[in-house]
């Protein structure tokens, strides 16, 4: 094969050609003045951690959920199990201001489930208004009886009719308060969820308990799967 004069030069120009195309290599360098050349990789600065998001209790809507000095009522359990099961608690407890007399009714197919709750046995009419059916007395300190109790209820056809009282908690002796372990706490908000007035989240790295609002009803504590709320081993004289 004949070559033209000067092809060969073309060739080995162009050979050489797309080196101009490539990029150098990086070259990582540790930093300060006596590790220029080690060769080390420079550490990159880690993002410091966001702050945790508060978290927020449940709705508070009746008084045990707002009134400081109602923490530990167990209202506040069956509240809570009302709204774990989809049930409205538009009505009112037995110590709040009004007149109707149930604190749910609900409709669920052919079931109708009535609640009347508070400190207060209910009114002797209460019973024509809810109509026949089936009537149920709880204890309202108890999370489980009242689940199964509401879930029953639901699926029962016709109309049932539980009915909670407890006495009132302003004035009883109150127990020693809960603290928060923080080691334990994993920020889950389950505590939350009963609503309680002493509980909260303040954004740090634990739930806090305001001690001088929470009575040690210990109603808190088996909601807690992390085992954090302790007593703090401390007695207080009764409120109210």
């Amino acid at each position: 094969m004949c070559l033209r004069p000067g092809r060969t030069a073309n060739l080995a120009r162009s050979s050489t050609d797309h080196q101009h195309f490539r990029r150098p290599p990086p070259v990582w360098r540790a930093e300060g003045p006596q590790a220029l050349h080690s060769g080390a990789v420079p550490a990159r600065p880690d993002p410091s951690p966001a702050a945790p998001v508060p978290r927020q209790r449940a709705a508070a809507d009746h008084r045990p959920q707002v009134d400081p000095d109602c923490a530990g009522c167990p209202q506040l359990a069956l509240l809570r199990t009302l709204r774990r099961a989809g049930v409205p608690a538009a009505g009112r407890l037995s110590c709040e201001p009004g007149r109707w007399p149930f604190l749910a009714e609900t409709e669920l197919g052919r079931s109708r489930l009535l609640v009347s709750a508070g400190p207060d046995e209910p009114d002797p009419g209460t019973a024509a208004l809810a109509g026949p059916g089936a009537v149920e007395r709880l204890d309202p300190g108890d999370p489980a009886a009242l689940e199964a109790a509401v879930a029953r209820a639901l699926a029962r056809p016709g109309t049932t009719w539980l009915v909670a009282v407890a006495r009132c908690v302003i004035g009883l002796p109150r127990a020693a308060p809960l603290r928060v372990v923080e080691a334990r706490c994993n920020r889950c908000g389950a505590c939350l969820s009963l609503a309680c007035p002493a509980i909260r989240d303040e954004g740090g790295e634990a739930m806090s308990i305001d001690g001088a609002v929470c009575t040690g009803c210990s109603r808190c504590a088996p909601l807690c799967r992390g085992s954090a709320l302790a007593a703090t081993g401390s007695q207080r004289p009764p409120q109210g």
